[in-house]
């Protein structure tokens, strides 16, 4: 991500760099196992927001930048769960 401006498009490669990364954690174990649990819809809402705030210019890129962290997190920490539940191998 570059500094300055955040556009739609930043936004849209951005998330999609995440979601890669996610996807490749999750390797065979499908992502909606985890997809409706309240913190990842939780997440998926601070993305929203944040950025429609950054592209508005009512908050900094650091807003972005943060939400992509925790949206990022959020998805590891489910799968770790989901792993320690014995429900899915590594």
């Amino acid at each position: 991500m570059s500094s300055g401006m955040l556009t739609l498009s930043q936004c849209s490669l951005d998330i999609s760099q995440v979601i890669n990364r996610v996807r490749g954690a999750f390797g065979g174990i499908p992502m909606k196992a985890v997809a409706d649990l309240p913190e990842i819809k939780a997440a998926e809402g601070t993305i929203d927001r944040a950025s429609r705030l950054v592209i508005r210019g009512v908050e900094g890129l650091e807003v972005w930048r943060g939400a992509l962290i925790v949206y990022e997190s959020t998805w590891m920490t489910a799968l770790k769960d989901l792993r320690a539940s014995g429900k899915w191998a590594a």
